[in-house]
């Protein structure tokens, strides 16, 4: 305790009444203020006062002793507060170790008393408004959160959209200008850099709603035309437009329709039959090959079957089946005419000729 050789009374000026029975060069241990005016007297700083490293300046005058500054640690200064450390003083930083409070609409400045224009406040009820340069770049709400200017994130950082459960549903730049979306750790999504979209897992359902809009295939060409491809509005159709105009749709059951013709460059009896000298008996026989195949006994395209435990009739294990089961069945109706109409084409000649001669 600091000694002084005559009474300090409640009130009094402890450095201006009593300094020159204050040694304060014996402050080797705690000192107690209690019920004292404050310090006033400029000429007792200039010559500087010293309390024992780890000794408490008591603030609360002989009651509980918990409230007081102390040197915690080296170049520490704690401040308690009714037993609580309340706020740490260090060169490099102030720690607060308690709840502060700011009155609403009071600003809590980073510029350091410069030109006072960045700083976080209350803009308004429950809106925390983070400014910069004097410009308002973020509000924090309730439910909601405003970045008012632009927004970066360093190359192949993520930007993560599950909170801190999964850390597995985020969007990232994986590689130079290539945006990749995962969900559930999965890449769902990948745009390049030439606007190439990928799905490389996961399918890509698109909800056709209320006769929605579809796929739109835009032509910028010549006036902006468009394909759209959609579901039927109210049936099973697979539609096909071209702007307005219903030209193609696949039904459930597998047909094909047309608005105006199908049109195809791929029969070829010559490439088929590989003779020099094609007859019109030839062209029959050659239609006759794919008219005369059996009806396909299943429902559906043959295909590879998905898994050990799909039995569809469709569904084979290997793709030399499939081919098979392709080549058995499938028919081309531009082969079965081409092939008619030039063996038909051989007949009327022949029956022309028939009749010059009678």
């Amino acid at each position: 305790m600091a000694i002084l050789s005559s009474a300090v009374s409640p009130g009094d000026d402890i450095l201006a009444a009593h300094y020159n029975n204050l040694r304060t060069d014996l402050l080797t241990g705690d000192v107690t203020i209690a019920g004292i005016k404050t310090f006033s007297s400029a000429s007792v700083f200039s010559e500087g006062h010293k309390i024992t490293a780890t000794k408490k300046l008591i603030l609360d005058g002989g009651g509980d002793d918990d409230t007081y500054f102390v040197e915690g640690a080296e170049d520490d200064v704690d401040f308690y507060v009714g037993g609580s450390i309340c706020v740490t003083f260090r060169t490099a930083n102030l720690d607060i170790k308690q709840d502060t409070y700011l009155a609403a609409t009071k600003k809590l400045y980073f510029d350091g008393g410069g030109d006072l224009d960045t700083y976080i406040e209350e803009g308004s009820e429950d809106d925390v408004d983070m400014v910069v340069g004097g410009t308002s770049v973020l509000t924090l709400q309730p439910s909601v959160f405003y970045v008012k200017q632009d927004m970066k994130i360093t190359a192949t950082k993520k930007l993560y959209l599950d909170g801190t459960a999964g850390n597995n549903t985020y969007i990232v730049e994986s590689s130079g200008d290539v945006m990749d979306f995962y969900t559930g750790g999965t890449n769902a999504l990948k745009i390049s850099a030439a606007q190439d979209i990928t799905i490389p897992a996961g399918e890509l359902n698109i909800s056709n709603g209320a006769g929605g809009d579809g796929i739109k295939l835009h032509n910028t060409y010549g006036g902006g035309y468009y394909w759209n491809i959609k579901p039927q509005a109210n049936g099973d159709n697979l539609e096909f437009y071209y702007d307005t105009t219903l030209r193609y749709y696949f039904d459930e059951f597998g047909s094909a329709h047309s608005d105006v013709d199908w049109d195809t460059f791929s029969p070829d009896i010559n490439k088929d039959l590989k003779r020099k000298k094609i007859t019109d008996q030839d062209y029959l026989l050659w239609a006759l090959q794919d008219a005369e195949k059996p009806v396909k006994p299943y429902e559906g395209l043959p295909r590879l079957r998905r898994d050990k435990d799909d039995k569809h009739p469709s569904a084979f294990g290997t793709k030399e089946e499939v081919k098979s089961e392709i080549k058995k069945y499938s028919k081309s109706p531009a082969k079965i005419a081409i092939g008619i109409a030039n063996w038909a084409k051989k007949a009327e000649e022949r029956l022309k000729a028939l009749e010059a001669k009678l």
